[in-house]
């Protein structure tokens, strides 16, 4: 793909010709306009933008463990650090989600449907037991819980789009 082209061919050859030219003293080097020789990359999509196929492909390029957080997520528009809510802001009963605003009163409520509740419902006991401080994580041999990360959220879901063939947007 040209992001292959730009990012590890054209990027490599770049540092060994500027090293062969700088250090070794290659003489005769010619000068390389390096911008001409850049590839039109596509457009990245941005959180919507992906039909429900593309969607589908990249849940299903993940780990078993991590496909409810993709979904969920991807159902209720959550940001990755949005994800990471305390198990006290699931309340089960009145199937919502409260979710914490970026400045302290900014918080906002985001009603779940029955699916969901049920399923957050589930992860939240299994969490609240092994004292967890997220209703996501994966289970380890012999049972115990091992809650998700921020980070191993992201290299998932960049290992899960890149799998599937497709690019995300950053930010």
């Amino acid at each position: 793909s040209t992001l292959t082209v730009n990012r590890e061919i054209k990027a490599n050859l770049r540092r060994i010709l500027n090293h062969a030219a700088g250090v070794w003293e290659v003489p005769g080097l010619p000068r390389i306009a390096w911008r001409k020789l850049h590839l039109a990359e596509p457009k990245p999509k941005i959180r919507g933008d992906f039909t429900a196929a593309e969607l589908a492909a990249a849940i299903a390029a993940l780990p078993e463990h991590w496909r409810d957080f993709a979904r969920f997520a991807a159902r209720y528009g959550l940001r990755l650090g949005e994800m990471f809510f305390p198990p006290e802001a699931v309340d089960v009963a009145g199937a919502r989600l409260t979710i914490g605003g970026r400045k302290a009163d900014d918080d906002h409520a985001v009603p779940l449907l029955a699916e969901d509740a049920a399923m957050l419902a589930a992860r939240l006991g299994r969490a609240r037991a092994a004292d967890l401080d997220t209703v996501w994580f994966r289970e380890l041999q012999g049972g115990r819980l091992k809650a998700h990360s921020y980070s191993g959220a992201s290299t998932a879901l960049r290992t899960a789009f890149a799998a599937s063939g497709l690019r995300q947007a950053k930010g």
